[in-house]
């Protein structure tokens, strides 16, 4: 195993004694992250279909990002789907597990998803959420797979969904031609999304008892909090929409 470091102070000489140690808070929510980018790839298989392909992602402490093969831009339909699947596993708490396989075997399990281009090792790591690794060893060819999100990686991942508190997605868009990106939050930033969000949309509801001046004014901060909350693609959408209807009353 191999730690890349920086030392901040004194002299770090061969043979020196090191205690490394795992910082608890940010490893949390980079598998919070990781995990759930893995729902959302499968996520999109069910909603898009299969001609959905990885191009590429990235998990930080505070977000994911997902780029992936498709030629046209998501609908907000589509967007909401995609939360509600990856919503429903985190709070249906599926079960999260890995283990070294052989290439060859690992390859032959019904469903499992892989990086066009990537060159894995062998054995390769398989991750499954929602069945043991060892059940689809079993029975590889079962279709029933097809259900589960199964993919080769070495990352790091939550134990079991639950703990990723919960899914938004904040923006989808072109990267290049043929090639979406999604930008999501998962724990904490997600939960403050969703609040936001409904809270932004009663606000607009609210604008409609109010006539005149009063009116404007809440139209002007309503407009404001749209562009400037990290909320639900889709529900800044709708927000954007009734804005519309507010200001033709």
């Amino acid at each position: 195993m191999l730690h890349i470091g920086r030392c901040i102070e004194g002299i770090v000489q061969c043979g020196d004694g090191i205690t490394a140690s795992v910082n608890e808070k940010r490893r949390g929510a980079i598998v919070s992250n990781h995990t759930s980018t893995h729902l959302l790839n499968h996520a999109l298989r069910a909603v898009l279909g299969d001609d959905i392909q990885q191009r590429g992602s990235l998990v930080d402490t505070d977000k994911l990002r997902f780029d992936f093969s498709h030629a046209h831009a998501m609908t907000d339909g589509q967007l909401d789907r995609v939360e509600q699947l990856v919503n429903e596993a985190i709070e249906n708490d599926v079960i999260v597990d890995a283990l070294e396989v052989p290439l060859e075997l690992a390859q032959s399990i019904y469903g499992v998803r892989a990086v066009f281009g990537e060159r894995y090792p062998d054995p390769v790591r398989v991750v499954s959420i929602g069945v043991p690794v060892q059940e689809l060893l079993n029975d590889p060819t079962n279709e029933d797979w097809y259900e589960c999100s199964v993919e080769f990686c070495g990352g790091t991942h939550l134990e079991r969904c639950k703990s990723a508190g919960h899914f938004v997605v904040l923006h989808e868009q072109a990267l290049a031609s043929g090639v979406r990106r999604i930008l999501a939050v998962t724990g904490v930033e997600a939960k403050a999304a969703h609040e936001a969000g409904i809270s932004l949309l009663q606000h607009i509801d609210d604008a409609n008892q109010l006539e005149d001046q009063q009116l404007c004014d809440a139209y002007d901060e309503c407009s404001r909090l749209v562009d400037e909350l990290s909320i639900s693609q889709s529900v800044k959408h709708v927000a954007k929409a009734n804005l519309k209807k507010l200001l033709g009353r």
